[in-house]
């Protein structure tokens, strides 16, 4: 089955990377892994450059204002959908929701093959 496009926002893109923990279980290590890939990790440099996300000095990523508000498709398999919502989900239930996120989650929530 194809993969599903979903508009995300450049900044979006690097905040929700920049919100994966750096340890936790194995399990919540792997779906880190796939959130971070989906978001930043697979794009190329050029593509990086064009959303006008870099790392910065701290070798953390973040984006230019000029481009922070810029939609792009970001497109999610199914396995990929499946841990999002559930890192989604887990981020509910721990009361870590931020209202500016409701829309974007609600979104990835929302959608079904």
């Amino acid at each position: 089955m194809d993969g599903i496009k979903i508009q995300i926002s450049n900044s979006d893109r690097v905040r929700f990377y920049n919100m994966q923990p750096q340890y936790g279980t194995l399990e919540i290590a792997h779906a880190s892994r796939i959130i971070r890939r989906e978001l930043i990790d697979k794009l190329s440099d050029e593509q990086k450059e064009q959303r006008g996300i870099y790392k910065n000095t701290m070798g953390v990523y973040v984006v230019s204002p000029d481009k922070a508000d810029n939609k792009t498709d970001m497109t999610l398999t199914e396995d990929s959908l499946a841990v999002f919502k559930n890192w989604i989900l887990r981020l509910s239930e721990e009361k870590k929701v931020y209202y500016s996120d409701e829309e974007t989650f609600s979104m990835i929530i929302e959608t079904s093959y």
